[in-house]
C-alpha cells in the first residue's frame, strides 16, 4: 500500500483523550490495574505476520492511500 505523506501531513490530529483524561505515570511494565486512570502508555510489539483484514475504499481515498496488493482481504 502506498502512502501519500502530503495527505497525511495535511490532517489535523487531536489527542484530546490523552491530554484531558488521567493517564498512568508508569510506561510499559506488566499488565496491572490502574485505579483512577483511563489509559496506560505501552511499548507496542510488532505483529509477527500482519494481514489486511478490512479495507475502506472511501477512507483510503480520503487519506490518499492506494491499494497495491491485489490478493484481496483475508
Amino acid at each position: 500500500m502506498a502512502v501519500s505523506n502530503a495527505s497525511l501531513e495535511a490532517l489535523s490530529w487531536h489527542a484530546r483523550f490523552l491530554g484531558e483524561a488521567p493517564g498512568d505515570d508508569v510506561v510499559g511494565g506488566r499488565p496491572r490495574q490502574v485505579p483512577g486512570k483511563c489509559w496506560s502508555r505501552v511499548t507496542p510489539t510488532p505483529a509477527p505476520s500482519p494481514t489486511l483484514a478490512l479495507w475502506s475504499t472511501e477512507m483510503a481515498e480520503a487519506l490518499g492511500l492506494e491499494r497495491t496488493d491485489k490478493a484481496g482481504v483475508v
